[in-house]
């Protein structure tokens, strides 16, 4: 399950966190399907953009800084070429997740980042579902987002994988109908729940089969709907680890590089039982470092976006007015030049 649905199960009866849904029980398209008028899209991709970005950035700051580290301070590329390689990296791995400085890079993030992309891909296309909806949307936002949904869909590495994204209109519909809403909320829908992610976890081998990804979003939907997988999902930790899903998302990967490369360079002869020992005993470290990257990077990212949210509504709203005080300048300006124009001047008048 990619970190969107994580953090959407963590959050569901969560009113603070990621402020991309305004009730955390249904996907995000559910605002374009209950929406009345027109959306702001420029609030939202703001908020969306200073939700993702700072946490993002700073993971491949970090990753750019052990990159080094390995290589010693040594250069395998020209400096202009490391600079475009993290560029790259830098547009949430759209164009691709290259090497940098001829390092692998891949195994630092543990290849998780792909889905930022396909996650992006998601909200470019909310627009565009908007006005098949029949959704007042301004030709800017259509425009933009037709734009970028081809910069992207060019680039997706595996356009099956948003059959992932699937089940979010599903639930949408789905938590409309008070008998499902009532199904949900049984102990049988729970351990339905639990059937269908076990079976999507250990029956297949590649979680991104069209069987998997049916049963993860049957589970999905019956989670928005309402179940709390028998309680599990209303626990206090549960909904503190929903705060910091995004920042266990991308920060896991750099921690395991770490500790199998840096820290432990002999890990590669260590047997499978070593690995997942270590693995676990490292899970608290992570659940600190997501705790306090959330506090000081993710919060403060969201404050920023609010505030430069609020500057551009202030700064739309100088423009409107002032377009909207312009033509009575004209019209002051109008009247005033037909008035000059009834006064002819003296030598231009003859004799009296």
């Amino acid at each position: 399950m990619d970190q969107s649905a994580v953090e959407a199960v963590f959050q569901r009866r969560h009113g603070g966190g990621d402020p991309l849904l305004p009730d955390q029980r249904v996907p995000v398209i559910g605002k374009v399907v209950h929406q009345r008028g027109a959306i702001d899209w420029r609030r939202f991709y703001v908020h969306r953009l200073f939700r993702l970005a700072p946490l993002y950035l700073c993971t491949i700051a970090a990753m750019v800084v052990i990159v080094a580290l390995i290589s010693g301070g040594k250069q395998s590329e020209s400096a202009f070429v490391i600079f475009q390689e993290i560029v790259v990296w830098t547009t949430f791995t759209i164009f691709g997740q290259p090497e940098i400085d001829a390092i692998p890079t891949f195994a630092l993030t543990s290849g998780v980042t792909w889905s930022l992309t396909f996650e992006w891909f998601f909200y470019c296309l909310l627009p565009v579902v908007a006005v098949a909806m029949r959704r007042r949307t301004s030709l800017t936002a259509l425009g933009m987002s037709i734009v970028m949904l081809l910069v992207i869909g060019a680039n997706l590495d595996d356009p099956r994988r948003l059959i992932g994204f699937a089940g979010a209109p599903v639930a949408v519909y789905a938590v409309q109908f008070d008998g499902v809403r009532r199904f949900a909320r049984t102990r049988a829908a729970s351990c339905l729940v639990i059937l269908m992610l076990g079976l999507a976890t250990v029956g297949f081998d590649y979680s991104y089969q069209r069987a998997p990804l049916l049963l993860l979003s049957a589970a999905f939907v019956l989670i928005a709907c309402g179940s709390d997988i028998l309680g599990l999902l209303t626990c206090r930790w549960a909904l503190y680890l929903g705060r910091l899903g995004y920042g266990i998302y991308l920060l896991h990967g750099l921690l395991l590089f770490v500790l199998f490369t840096l820290i432990f360079p002999t890990a590669s002869g260590w047997s499978s039982d070593a690995y997942w020992l270590v693995a676990v005993a490292a899970t608290p470290v992570l659940i600190v470092a997501a705790a306090l990257a959330f506090e000081w990077i993710e919060t403060p990212g969201m404050a920023h976006g609010n505030a430069v949210e609020r500057w551009l509504s202030m700064h739309a709203g100088r423009r409107r007015a002032a377009t909207v005080a312009r033509p009575h300048d004209g019209v002051r300006d109008a009247g005033l030049m037909r008035r000059l124009r009834g006064i002819r001047p003296d030598w231009d008048r003859g004799p009296t």
